[in-house]
C-alpha cells in the first residue's frame, strides 16, 4: 500500500470481513492534532493515527508493516480475543505462548516459536504493567520479526526507565475508550517507514458515536 492511498479498514473482529469505509489524506506535520497544543505520548508522535477503535488499529498497523500472508503472530495465551480476531482479519496466524504468574511473557517460548519463523511478536501491556521490552525488542531484531505492543489498558504508561510504554515496537495500539472519557477511539503508532503507508481515517458514522455518548452519560450517571 503506498502513502496516501485508501484501503479497506475493518471496523470489527470476529467473521474476517473488511466493510469498507472512507480515508482521507494522511496527517501532515507533527502528530494527528495539529492544533500547536504539546500532547502526550502517543498523541504527539508523527507516525500516530488515530482509528475508531482499537481492534481497527491492530488490523490497520499488522496490514502497514507488510508482514507476509499466512506469517505466524506470536501472541499471549491470554488475552481478551478482539486481538486475535484482528490478527486473523489481517491475513495472519496466532501462535499462542505462555505466560508466568505475574503475567511476563515466557521468553523461551517467544524464542522458540521465532526460530520456527514467526513473523512477528504481540506483547500485551496488561493493565499497563510492562512487559519486558528490551528483552522482546532484541529477539524480534535477531529474527528479522517485527514486535507489537498492545496498550489497550496502558495509555499513558511508562516501563521502568521512565519512557513511555509503546516507544519500542514496530507498532503500538490503544484503546482510548478503555482509558478516557470518550466513547469509542484507538490510536496506532507505527515507526518508519511503516507509518508512510498508514493512511489516516475518516471519523466513524455520526449516529455511532451519539450511541456510544449516551452509553457515556448513562455510565456518568450510574
Amino acid at each position: 500500500m503506498s502513502a496516501g492511498t485508501a484501503t479497506p479498514v475493518a471496523a470489527h473482529g470476529g467473521s474476517g470481513r473488511r466493510p469498507a469505509v472512507r480515508t482521507i489524506a494522511k496527517n501532515a506535520g507533527p502528530g494527528p492534532f495539529a492544533l500547536g497544543v504539546p500532547a502526550p505520548f502517543p498523541f504527539d508522535a508523527p507516525g500516530t493515527t488515530l482509528t475508531h477503535n482499537a481492534r481497527t488499529a491492530i488490523w490497520l498497523g499488522l496490514r502497514a508493516l507488510s508482514l507476509p500472508n499466512g506469517g505466524r503472530v506470536l501472541a499471549p495465551a491470554w488475552h481478551c480475543g478482539s486481538e486475535i480476531d484482528a490478527i486473523r482479519a489481517a491475513g495472519l496466524a496466532p501462535e499462542l505462548y505462555g505466560l508466568d504468574a505475574g503475567l511476563g511473557a515466557d521468553l523461551d517460548q517467544i524464542e522458540a516459536g521465532l526460530r520456527r519463523g514467526a513473523v512477528a511478536v504481540y506483547a500485551i501491556h496488561f493493565f499497563g504493567y510492562p512487559q519486558p521490552v528490551a528483552a522482546l525488542a532484541a529477539l524480534a531484531r535477531r529474527h528479522g520479526a517485527a514486535l507489537v505492543e498492545d496498550l489497550a489498558l496502558g495509555l499513558y504508561s511508562t516501563g521502568t526507565d521512565g519512557a513511555p510504554l509503546g516507544t519500542t515496537g514496530d507498532l503500538a495500539v490503544f484503546s482510548l475508550v478503555k482509558s478516557l472519557a470518550v466513547p469509542d477511539g484507538g490510536a496506532l503508532r507505527l515507526s518508519a517507514p511503516a507509518a508512510a503507508r498508514t493512511p489516516r481515517l475518516a471519523a466513524p458514522p455520526l449516529g455511532r458515536t451519539l450511541a456510544g455518548l449516551k452509553g457515556l452519560f448513562a455510565r456518568r450517571r450510574g
